[in-house]
């Protein structure tokens, strides 16, 4: 894997200036490059991993994993913004960040009371979403499964959500195998439906309805019907996932192009009740608090203000809740659909929860520690080893506390 499909792209880099120009190898190439070299200026400040651990044991149904354990590790970065002022810490925020950066400018701009909901650009979140998305559905899921990333095909996708919205529908649609027309029906079928939505949503033979078919003889290790089927713990989390991803790159390519539709038209119809601006959700539940729509799920940032004897505000708290640590809790959705798959060996435990985690969509390094119980096997059947999910994630940070 070359070092384009080892990066995430972040808010604002291009992989294609030039839309009339083909997206060779070369110029992904060089893009991931620049990113990588951005990131790693960072690195040592911004550092922090998602640790996973479990043993593997043997049962009458094959084996599962058992003692499970995740841990989020994350540094105290509330010191950088302590005693800054609100527009200091608005310009600053997005930049920590290589992932969902114009979502945390947003969510900031938002909690520190420089911005209400209306007063927001919903397009850069919802590009960024977009990116967010593609780069797992044609670069990260393909790989996974042993088939040939869409390398051009994701780069033609980024570069036509900033430059020619209009052509998104069709892209997606030939992706699909369905006509563009069905595309809304597709988008916003009810989630609930699961892995199911794939076989309706996809022909066997396209790019999609590969992976989800893949995705589908995955999901036999929960056997289609685990023991606690819940949202948390679905009977098919990888098809599930893939379903899931579609939809929500349909519904952000879908919003672009009809936003960009009513720009053209110089429409009438209230911006604010746009499509476009429903994918953003933009939102402030309280005072000091902003909400954002990711593609990992929602942002919320809260704020607490002061003010220094010359009545200047000043910044005196911050946190950010974002859902990687919310999925990856001790006893959260990850770690509770992990036990429920059914694993013949620590080496398939291991696949299945790499697959899973992939799923799951951390936006930070995992370290994994999966191996046989002692009665087993000895300590020596351990692994131990850093690992990203498909494409290495950033070591950017998502959740700091004061």
């Amino acid at each position: 894997m070359n070092a384009a499909e080892n990066m995430v792209i972040p808010a604002g880099a291009a992989v294609a200036t030039d839309p009339a120009t083909p997206a060779t190898d070369a110029a992904i190439d060089t893009a991931a490059s620049t990113v990588a070299n951005s990131v790693a200026t960072t690195a040592g400040l911004l550092a922090g991993r998602i640790t996973v651990s479990a043993q593997w044991r043997g049962t009458a149904d094959g084996g599962r994993l058992a003692a499970i354990a995740c841990r989020v590790e994350r540094p105290d970065l509330a010191r950088l913004f302590a005693g800054l002022p609100p527009l200091a810490v608005a310009a600053r925020l997005p930049r920590l960040y290589a992932l969902c950066g114009e979502a945390q400018g947003a969510a900031a701009r938002l909690a520190l009371g420089l911005a209400g909901p209306e007063d927001l650009d919903p397009a850069p979140v919802v590009r960024e979403m977009l990116r967010e998305h593609a780069w797992r559905l044609f670069l990260d899921w393909p790989a996974r499964a042993g088939a040939a990333p869409d390398r051009a095909g994701f780069a033609a996708l980024v570069r036509a959500s900033a430059t020619e919205p209009a052509c998104l529908p069709a892209a997606l649609a030939a992706r699909l195998g369905c006509s563009v027309g069905e595309l809304p029906a597709l988008a916003w079928r009810a989630a609930e439906e699961g892995a199911s939505w794939g076989t309706r949503a996809a022909s066997p033979d396209s790019f999609a309805g590969h992976q989800l078919a893949w995705a589908a003889s995955v999901d036999r290790a929960w056997g289609g019907g685990s023991a606690l089927v819940t949202p948390a713990t679905p009977a098919t989390p990888v098809a599930d996932a893939l379903a899931g991803r579609w939809r929500a790159l349909l519904r952000a390519a879908l919003a672009l192009a009809e936003a960009d539709e009513m720009a053209r038209a110089d429409s009438a119809f209230p911006a604010e009740a746009s499509t476009l601006v429903w994918e953003a959700g933009f939102a402030c539940p309280a005072p000091g608090v902003g909400q954002v729509s990711t593609a990992r799920g929602v942002l919320r940032h809260t704020a607490r203000l002061g003010s220094r004897d010359n009545g200047e505000e000043r910044v005196a708290g911050y946190r950010i809740d974002a859902p990687t640590e919310a999925l990856f809790a001790p006893a959260g959705p990850f770690a509770a659909t992990l036990a429920q798959a059914r694993c013949a060996s620590p080496a398939q435990a291991r696949e299945l929860a790499e697959t899973l985690a992939l799923a799951f969509d951390p936006c930070v390094p995992l370290v994994w520690r999966i191996g046989a119980a002692p009665e087993a096997a000895d300590d020596g059947d351990w692994s131990d080893c850093t690992a990203g999910t498909g494409s290495d994630p950033s070591p950017a940070v998502e959740n700091f506390h004061a």
